[in-house]
């Protein structure tokens, strides 16, 4: 059984339903459970996630979190696209059973184009964490390196270590202390808690659309994640993985729509950006599989 975390509100129930989707429309055979970190959930998007996933025989449980001292110190942070929820996983290791002592957490702007049956068996060798990295310089006042900076929207957290060693006690600190210095919120937080204590795994499992880097080779993603404010299901015509996302959405009681209108807007960024044409063209031809 693989134990996979995501967080969510009411506004987002929907790409969490596509994300177990993607999951299990591409690890057919696989035991997940899913924990879901929540604070306000409705009881009618409550129901509807929880029938949606019965579908997928994905068992979920259903985790409610004390938000207040997180809506505190999110209140203290500067604003952005992410809500306090983003902190929920500063708090994994005592929100779950001791029992659960390794996870993967998701990004629910993730969305799975394959096998993450490896991901499980990454040796973390003595590490808390393995991640994704992509260089960052803000944090280095902490003594963050930034070439170790790391984009904490797929972490594979070995819980026993995160426990053993305070990292939730440091988090809080972290979020208390610094919220005007935390550029990313509890990212930025997640990367000072765990300086020295990170793997880094292959990109496919992390892989972030809208940030390539120059002379980088496109590589096929197995965890394609959607960073930033730009997100497929708010304008899925406009957005480069728009069709494999809304491919992603079907059977599911949120299907978004894909009709390719290429407005004038989206047409002149295509136009400039090869990288972004690129995409179009893997993301339609992902989204056939």
């Amino acid at each position: 059984m693989f134990e996979i975390v995501v967080a969510i509100d009411n506004n987002v129930v929907a790409p969490l339903g596509v994300l177990l989707n993607s999951l299990r429309v591409q690890n057919p055979h696989s035991a997940f459970k899913i924990h879901v970190l929540q604070s306000d959930l409705s009881a009618h998007n409550r129901q509807t996630l929880l029938d949606h996933a019965a579908n997928l025989k994905l068992p979920i449980n259903m985790v409610n979190v004390d938000a207040e001292p997180l809506v505190r110190a999110f209140g203290r942070m500067n604003s952005g696209h992410v809500s306090h929820v983003s902190l929920f996983r500063c708090m994994i290791g005592s929100l779950l059973d001791e029992t659960i002592t390794k996870v993967l957490y998701l990004d629910i702007d993730t969305l799975v184009l394959g096998s993450i049956d490896p991901i499980f068996n990454i040796d973390l060798g003595g590490n808390i964490v393995a991640v994704v990295r992509e260089e960052q310089t803000y944090l280095a006042e902490f003594g963050v390196n930034p070439q170790d900076y790391f984009n904490a929207g797929v972490m594979l957290i070995d819980l026993k270590k995160w426990r053993s060693e305070n990292v939730e006690a440091r988090l809080m600190e972290i979020l208390n202390r610094y919220p005007e210095k935390l550029q990313w919120w509890d990212q930025s937080a997640l990367n000072i808690a765990l300086k020295g204590k990170t793997l880094s795994m292959s990109r496919r499992y992390n892989y972030i659309e809208s940030r390539p880097k120059t002379g980088e080779k496109i590589v096929i993603p197995t965890i394609l994640h959607f960073a930033g404010s730009c997100k497929p299901w708010i304008e899925p015509d406009s957005h480069a993985w728009g069709a494999a996302y809304c491919n992603a959405s079907i059977d599911t009681p949120w299907t978004a729509d894909y009709r390719a209108r290429g407005r004038a807007d989206a047409a002149a960024y295509r136009k400039k950006n090869w990288f972004h044409r690129s995409l179009v063209r893997l993301g339609r031809k992902l989204s056939r599989i």
